[in-house]
């Protein structure tokens, strides 16, 4: 997720970015992980709620103000009327998760409680199996991938596939990141 800055630099900004507070014991919850596109997402949500129609809530989860500039969470929103608006302020109005904002803020919350430092993963909660079908990883993996993401995706993240056509496209060897790429989304 990247964003043009005012001086015409890209800045890139990664969805698993909330969770560095709760890795450095910064932050207790999602809420509290500040200048993070959750807590952003989260403050725009909890405005949209006092509004009364379903329309104006997704409007203003997606173009709100704090977050107008993020890419949304959802490939494929429930109510397709909300994709029609586009902004400039992001690079991108298509989404990048097949799960809703609320679950995506509730992988990321559980995620960041199963990040301890004995090692150990908690118990799943019933409402997340389902998740983990759909982007393709078991806990485990999806656990132990967050722990190591900046070692083991240095320069890219994705499919074998997706990460060989951008290879190609750059000129750049990520033969580390496919092997392990193959290993994540088997």
């Amino acid at each position: 997720m990247t964003k043009r800055a005012k001086n015409g630099r890209r800045s890139f900004h990664h969805p698993l970015r909330p969770l560095l507070p709760f890795r450095a014991g910064i932050a207790k919850t999602i809420e509290g992980s500040d200048f993070t596109s959750a807590q952003a997402r989260l403050a725009d949500l909890h405005k949209a709620s006092e509004v009364s129609s379903v329309a104006a809530v997704d409007r203003a989860c997606e173009h709100g103000p704090k977050t107008g500039w993020l890419q949304p969470v959802q490939l494929e929103p429930k109510r397709k009327a909300v994709r029609n608006t586009t902004t400039k302020r992001r690079p991108s109005d298509k989404g990048f998760l097949s799960m809703t904002l609320a679950e995506c803020l509730q992988l990321l919350d559980w995620t960041g409680r199963q990040i301890r430092r004995d090692g150990k993963l908690g118990t799943i909660p019933s409402d997340l199996q389902p998740l983990f079908g759909r982007i393709g990883m078991s806990p485990d993996i999806w656990v132990d991938c967050v722990r190591r993401f900046g070692k083991w995706h240095s320069s890219g993240v994705g499919r074998p596939a997706s990460l060989r056509r951008q290879s190609e496209r750059t000129g750049r060897n990520r033969s580390l990141n496919t092997k392990l790429s193959r290993q994540v989304f088997a």
